[in-house]
């Protein structure tokens, strides 16, 4: 299983710093309303399933932020929609789910974890190409490959404040 301390909603994910500042810069401050952007709306709704599955056990209707990955997120895997699909809607409740971890035990939360740790960094990844192209300078840290804006990097740490 996977820890769920180490995800966004724990606080303890090895990219939280990031989480933290693309959250700050790119959600609406009130929590309402949509974010700043497409790839900032797409790290928002992966961040809503995420809580979700983590706080309640995806027994909250998440679909329309799963379709809206689906339809958004460019690369978004098939995968993921199948594995995610129905514990989205209304977590392990859905029949469907339920016959599967009396066949199956645990395999079945094993592919919903996989694959949102999968989803996880590629939507990451599409919030920092956007936010870095957007919001720093023409010859700053946007040149630099994508790997290098985490934290576990050995390069100097990137500027995270707009340009003036």
């Amino acid at each position: 299983m996977m820890d769920w301390q180490k995800t966004f909603w724990g606080g303890k994910n090895p990219r939280q710093e990031l989480y933290d500042r693309l959250k700050a810069e790119l959600f609406p401050s009130s929590g309402f309303g949509h974010a700043k952007t497409l790839q900032g709306e797409c790290l928002r709704a992966f961040a809503k399933i995420e809580h979700d599955a983590y706080n309640n056990g995806g027994g909250n209707n998440h679909s329309g932020s799963l379709r809206f990955l689906r339809a958004n997120f460019p690369g978004f895997k098939q995968e993921w929609w199948d594995h995610l699909r129905e514990y989205i809607v209304c977590g392990a409740a859905t029949p469907s789910i339920k016959s599967t971890i009396s066949e199956i035990g645990e395999a079945v939360v094993t592919y919903v974890e996989a694959s949102m740790s999968d989803l996880s960094p590629n939507v990451e990844n599409l919030a920092v190409e956007q936010f870095t192209a957007e919001y720093l300078g023409p010859h700053g840290p946007e040149q630099r490959p994508i790997d290098s804006y985490f934290p576990d990097d050995d390069e100097e740490e990137m500027t995270w404040s707009r340009r003036r």
